[in-house]
Order: structure tokens, then C-alpha cells, then sequence
């Protein structure tokens, strides 16, 4: 997770003006809430995050391989299932 950091940085920052945005979910436990917040300051990540207390709501939704991701459409329609960075990156080039 932690290592596609800089090339989800720099999507972010490629895309975000066409509307594409990031939400990081951590499933961390609210005890280690400060270290959490450490991670993301550290790698000056600029996308909501949002904490699930011990991945409660992700297992509803049986999501239990992290980091796992999601691709939304505008429409709310899952497009894309746990995209690499690259291939991320590919498929909103060709959106254009």
C-alpha cells in the first residue's frame, strides 16, 4: 500500500482537475490512530482519508485483501477492480 504512494500521488495530481479523486480507507485500529495520521502527513498525501476501525465496514462489504481499490464512475458504477498505479493510469488516459 504504502509503496504505490508516489505514483497514486502523482495520478492524483494529474487527474484531479478532470474530476478524478481518491478516498483512502484505513483499517487501522482507532487505538493507532496518531501513527495513521503520521503515515499520511509523512507522505503528504492530499485525498480524504477515512478510518475503519478495524476494517468493520470493509469485511461488510468483503473487502479483506488490502490495499485493494475500487474504480467509480461518475454514475456510481464500479468500473475497474484493484488496478495497479500503471494500469490506473492507462485507462484515464484513454477516458480523455
Amino acid at each position: 500500500c504504502i509503496a504505490q504512494f508516489p505514483k497514486m500521488s502523482s495520478i492524483y495530481k494529474d487527474y484531479r482537475s478532470n474530476g478524478f479523486e481518491i478516498i483512502g480507507i484505513s483499517i487501522d485500529n482507532i487505538s493507532k490512530k496518531e501513527i495513521w495520521q503520521e503515515v499520511i502527513k509523512k507522505h503528504d498525501l492530499k485525498w480524504p482519508q477515512l478510518l475503519d476501525d478495524k476494517g468493520v465496514e470493509s469485511s461488510k462489504l468483503g473487502i479483506n485483501v488490502f490495499p485493494s481499490n475500487l474504480l467509480v464512475n461518475n454514475s456510481g458504477q464500479i468500473v475497474r477492480i484493484n488496478l495497479r498505479p500503471s494500469e490506473l493510469r492507462s485507462y484515464l488516459i484513454n477516458q480523455k
